[in-house]
């Protein structure tokens, strides 16, 4: 009965609405790449037990983040979108969201360059330590390895890092 129990716990592990560390008055965070906002949202939101999650490339244009953010508030969420940069071809490429359970407090950070917010986005969230933990969210080119754009991205990133007080996690 033992093995058998162990092997339930790790199957239990590998699916996103498992939360052992609630148990134990730990903190969860999830990040995900759902290719959509209404992937991230079908998939995330509505079954992650996380407290926060980062997700990446939402392909949420500006024009629809009001709508994203309530859909995100009906599901128990507060989000702060990174719109996608709408390209020459008129689709849609990178778009961040940061989002949190409703209840603990949060506040998009605008100190990120503009032309990065389709690939980085943060926002202050009021948990895991008194004071609240800054929390960011970062979609690098795929496939670049350490290009020119991804190192520009990282440098961005670490300035939007060095502009706060208190402690972060990317």
């Amino acid at each position: 009965h033992d093995d058998r129990r162990r092997i339930l716990a790790c199957d239990a592990a590998s699916e996103v609405d498992w939360r052992a560390p609630r148990n134990a008055g730990l903190w969860a965070l999830d990040t995900v790449n759902p290719n959509s906002w209404t992937t991230g949202k079908r998939q995330s939101l509505s079954r992650s037990a996380a407290d926060i999650i980062l997700l990446q490339e939402t392909k949420q244009r500006e024009v629809r983040t009001a709508q994203a953010k309530r859909q995100a508030e009906r599901l128990g969420w507060r989000a702060h979108f990174g719109p996608a940069l709408v390209t020459a071809a008129h689709g849609t490429s990178g778009g961040i969201a940061v989002v949190s359970r409703k209840g603990l407090g949060s506040a998009p950070h605008d100190i990120i360059n503009e032309a990065y917010r389709h690939r980085i986005g943060g926002a202050w969230v009021g948990a895991v330590v008194k004071g609240g933990i800054h929390v960011f969210s970062v979609y690098l080119k795929d496939g670049q390895d350490m290009s020119e754009t991804n190192a520009a991205i990282l440098t961005q990133l670490a300035a939007a890092i060095a502009s706060v007080r208190g402690p972060w996690v990317v």
